[in-house]
């Protein structure tokens, strides 16, 4: 097994989920950056899996989620986009197409997170 340096990840959600994804993304040795809404941020999240966390009013503002992920994107190199529910699969395609230079396409379902993970 090679050593590659780890993959980064941004997860975004408009909804409380994907905690046992974020655990075994971090497991596998993934630098985790959470983007979820405001009303979420004291939400049972697994902090110790995830190295940083962004906050923001409403995800559906498709200019706002721009600024900020081009923010993000200035000082890290972001390998995948990934949207922990389906309503934030727009918004994270969207995203994808822009800042990864490696597009990649990660399915929520019905797939094991281990397997997922292993695809990249």
């Amino acid at each position: 097994m090679t050593d590659s340096p780890p993959k980064t990840l941004l997860c975004i959600t408009s909804y409380e989920k994907g905690q046992d994804f974020i655990n075994e993304c971090k497991r596998q040795g993934a630098y985790v950056i959470l983007l979820t809404v405001t009303a979420l941020e004291h939400a049972n999240w697994p902090r110790g899996s995830i190295d940083e966390a962004f906050y923001m009013p409403d995800l559906s503002k498709n200019d706002d989620v721009i600024s900020v992920v081009s923010f993000l994107a200035r000082s890290r190199a972001i390998d995948i986009i990934v949207a922990l529910d389906d309503y934030d699969v727009w918004t994270a395609t969207n995203r994808r197409s822009t800042y990864i230079t490696k597009a990649a396409y990660l399915p929520l379902a019905p797939f094991p997170v281990a397997q997922r993970m292993k695809q990249f």
